[in-house]
């Protein structure tokens, strides 16, 4: 079988099983597939990374003593119209 990845010519053995049921190997062999699973797993530790630090950056200390975090506008009217922010303005 061919690797759609590498397109190396690689024996059966080297794919796994996408599906045991109905026997459907992946495309990629198994090099190619830990290739690719660690480029994902760095690609959602570095995206966790960057949410993170955005969570630190956007922080609001509003006057009504709370903090909060707001990543869109949507969140500055949501706290503006609460319960909170209205009995202590």
């Amino acid at each position: 079988m061919e690797c759609t990845k590498c397109k190396k010519k690689k024996p059966l053995n080297d794919y796994t099983l996408k599906n045991i049921k109905e026997k459907i190997y992946y495309t990629y062999c198994n090099q190619c597939r830990d290739k690719c699973n660690i480029e994902k797993e760095k690609y959602k530790e570095l995206a966790k990374e960057n949410y993170e630090i955005l969570k630190k950056t956007n922080v609001i200390k509003c006057e009504c003593g709370k903090s909060f975090v707001s990543f869109r506008t949507y969140h500055i009217y949501r706290h503006n119209n609460s319960k909170y922010h209205l009995e202590h303005i």
